[in-house]
C-alpha cells in the first residue's frame, strides 16, 4: 500500500526506530501503562533510552527492553471500520489496498514518554472560544456558526502576503474541526488540508489522559472518513487500551483515568 502525503506529518522519526522482536511483539511503558503489543510486523517504536539520532527502521527490538522501558513513539496502520492493525508488511489482497485514493488504511502515531506534550495539551492550541490569538496569517481562523458532525468548524481567513490572495482561494484552503465535551474541554481536533498533495488530507488528534494514559494520538486519513471521526476515535481508543499487558513482571502505577460521563465523550 502506498500512503502519499503522510511524510508531511509523520516523518522523520525523532530517534532510532525498532521493529518487534523475534517473538513478534513490543513491550514497554506506554503513557504509564505496561503494554505488550503482539504481531505487528508493520509497526515501529522508539524508546526514551534509544540513541538520540536517526537510525535504520529495520533494527530488531533491543533484548533489554522490559515493562519499565518508556516508549515515546509508536506508529502502526489500522484498517477502517474495524480498526484492525496490519499484521505484516505484505500488501493485502483487498483491491482497495492498491488504490491510494480508496484505501481504508489509516496511519496511527502515538506519542508518550518524553514526547507527550503534557496533561491538558488539547487546551493549548491557538483556537480558543472561537477566536484566534495568533499574529501569524497562517494561524488565523474564523468559527463557522453551524456545527458539522457535532464539531465546531473553523476556516482559515485573511490574505497570504506572499501571493496577495485570499487564503480560501489558494492552496492554504484549510479547515479545523474541534469537538468540545459538555464541560467545554477539547476532546478532539481534526485539521483537514483540502489541497494537500495525495489522498491523506486529515490529521485527527486527541489525548488519552481521560483514559488514564499519558499519550497523544494522531491519526491520518482521507477526507471521506471525516464523517466517521467519532467512531474512529472510540475504536482506536479501545484498541490502544487493549495493548495493556495482562501480567507484567514490573511496571509503574498508571495515572488514574478521569471519571467522565457519556456526555463528555466523542
Amino acid at each position: 500500500m502506498v500512503v502519499v502525503g503522510l511524510s508531511i506529518w509523520i516523518n522523520p522519526l525523532p530517534v532510532k526506530a525498532e521493529v518487534p522482536n523475534s517473538a513478534n511483539y513490543f513491550i514497554g511503558d506506554l503513557g504509564g501503562i505496561p503494554v505488550k503489543i503482539y504481531g505487528q510486523g508493520s509497526s515501529i517504536a522508539t524508546y526514551d533510552s534509544s540513541p538520540k539520532k536517526m537510525g535504520p527502521l529495520s533494527e530488531e527490538l533491543d533484548s533489554s527492553r522490559d515493562y519499565s522501558s518508556k516508549i515515546n513513539t509508536y506508529v502502526f496502520l489500522a484498517e477502517y471500520p474495524e480498526m484492525k492493525m496490519r499484521l505484516s508488511q505484505n500488501v493485502s489482497t483487498d483491491a482497495s489496498d492498491f488504490d491510494m485514493f480508496e484505501t481504508k488504511w489509516m496511519a496511527v502515531k502515538i506519542l508518550s514518554g518524553s514526547k507527550f506534550p503534557g496533561l491538558g495539551f488539547m487546551e493549548n492550541d491557538f483556537l480558543s472560544n472561537g477566536e484566534t490569538k495568533s499574529r501569524d496569517w497562517w494561524n488565523n481562523y474564523k468559527k463557522i456558526t453551524n456545527k458539522k458532525l457535532k464539531l465546531d468548524e473553523y476556516h482559515l481567513i485573511g490574505v497570504n502576503p506572499k501571493t496577495g490572495r485570499q487564503v480560501r482561494e489558494g492552496k492554504e484552503n484549510d479547515v479545523v474541526y474541534i469537538f468540545r465535551d459538555s464541560n467545554e474541554k477539547v476532546r478532539a481536533r481534526i485539521d483537514c488540508h483540502e489541497n494537500l498533495l495525495g489522498p491523506i488530507k486529515c490529521m485527527h488528534k486527541w489525548s488519552m489522559e481521560y483514559e488514564g494514559m499519558a499519550a497523544q494520538v494522531l491519526v491520518f486519513y482521507r477526507l471521506e472518513f471525516l464523517r466517521e471521526w467519532s467512531q474512529i476515535q472510540r475504536r482506536l481508543t479501545k484498541l490502544i487500551l487493549d495493548f495493556r499487558a495482562e501480567s507484567p513482571e514490573s511496571a509503574e502505577t498508571p495515572m488514574p483515568a478521569s471519571k467522565t460521563s457519556e456526555a463528555t465523550k466523542p
